[in-house]
């Protein structure tokens, strides 16, 4: 059913002209994941009056930014206005969640897991989780082709995958 939404959603977004990329990188789509743990995260500070989600972003902030870039670059490839559209992008995640959190009466008690594992979550262990969350297919993304964009990796992505700044040490 969620593969519905989105695809429906991706329709409606070329119908009204977005520019964004038809299909999501694996790095893009992995990406994707930590910025959407964020979000959550964000909206049970919110909620649920939870401080977790001030640790998390402290502890993970250069790596946070550099799935950010990610993202940001998703956009330029596609020749899209990159930082309003990873705005709009961002406050639509950020929408979702808490539509969701707003739709259930049990909410606070339901993100009790996603908070214990946010707290152990570190910048190396941040992309594992989103690595792990992208590959089991959690939000039904469009993933380039094989052979799509093959020469294109985000300049982000390389960073993050060799440690570059101390973000990520393998």
């Amino acid at each position: 059913m969620r593969c519905v939404s989105f695809g429906a959603a991706a329709l409606l977004a070329a119908t009204v002209g977005a520019t964004a990329a038809p299909c999501f990188l694996p790095a893009e789509i992995e990406a994707d994941q930590a910025i959407r743990l964020r979000a959550e995260l964000m909206i049970v500070g919110l909620q649920c009056k939870d401080p977790s989600y001030g640790r998390f972003v402290e502890r993970n902030q250069d790596t946070l930014a550099a799935y950010e870039q990610i993202l940001g670059e998703r956009f330029v490839r596609a020749g899209a206005d990159a930082a309003d559209n990873l705005q709009a992008y961002l406050a639509q995640i950020e929408q979702q969640s808490k539509a969701r959190a707003e739709q259930s009466p049990t909410y606070c008690a339901d993100a009790l897991e996603l908070v214990a594992t946010a707290n152990t979550i570190r910048p190396d262990t941040l992309r594992t989780y989103a690595s792990a969350r992208a590959e089991s297919g959690i939000h039904c993304r469009a993933r380039c082709a094989s052979g799509s964009f093959q020469p294109y990796l985000p300049t982000s992505y390389r960073s993050l995958r060799r440690g570059y700044a101390g973000i990520i040490r393998s």
